[in-house]
């Protein structure tokens, strides 16, 4: 017997309000607290690791202008000039609110929305309780039980931020739009 996998026909596109009660908002809601509760539960306690010390530490040690400067002189000599800026403006942010675990608020606000993509991405093809457990496995990949690598994720999550939109923005219609994401994913990571 072979097994067979059958996906839904594509669903309606145009944006929608959540209801509170929804089973959607049900699913999402879950995804955030997997989320908290895999890799951000005590970023209270979390420190600069590997290389969050040179993409972001430099914030806490330098004037916010010549922190810009140095990102802005690596940016496109390394291809990925939003990835850059992005760490250079939350490294200059955790250092203005002088707080590592404000660093450590932001990455999460950045994989939460990554996370929430991936389910609307997953929602295109598949039923919300494949696209739920799908989106809460990609919500922990890569579970660290001792800390999450801001440098790894404020490359990766923007990244896939952008590529989930231009899916969805190709997938309604918004060609340009979309092409614009695809292009900063690509200028990110």
């Amino acid at each position: 017997m072979a097994l067979r996998c059958e996906t839904l026909p594509l669903q309606d596109h145009r944006p929608r309000l959540l209801s509170v009660f929804s089973a959607e908002a049900y699913s999402l809601l879950a995804i955030i607290a997997v989320l908290w509760v895999g890799n951000f539960l005590y970023f209270s306690a979390f420190g600069l690791y590997d290389d969050d010390w040179w993409n972001l530490g430099a914030a806490f040690d330098m004037p916010v202008l010549a922190t810009l400067h140095g990102r802005v002189n690596l940016m496109f000599a390394q291809g990925r000039p939003i990835q850059l800026l992005l760490q250079g403006l939350v490294g200059c942010a955790g250092a203005s609110l002088a707080s590592i675990p404000a660093l450590y608020f932001i990455t999460f606000l950045f994989s939460a929305a990554k996370s929430i993509l991936a389910y609307f991405v997953l929602r295109l093809r598949f039923d919300a309780a494949l696209s739920t457990a799908a989106a809460l496995l990609f919500a922990i990949s890569p579970l660290t039980t001792i800390r999450q690598h801001l440098n790894g994720e404020l490359s990766a999550a923007p990244a896939y931020c952008f590529a989930f939109a231009a899916i969805l923005l190709y997938v309604r219609g918004r060609t340009i739009l979309a092409f614009v994401a695809a292009a900063l994913a690509m200028l990110t990571y």
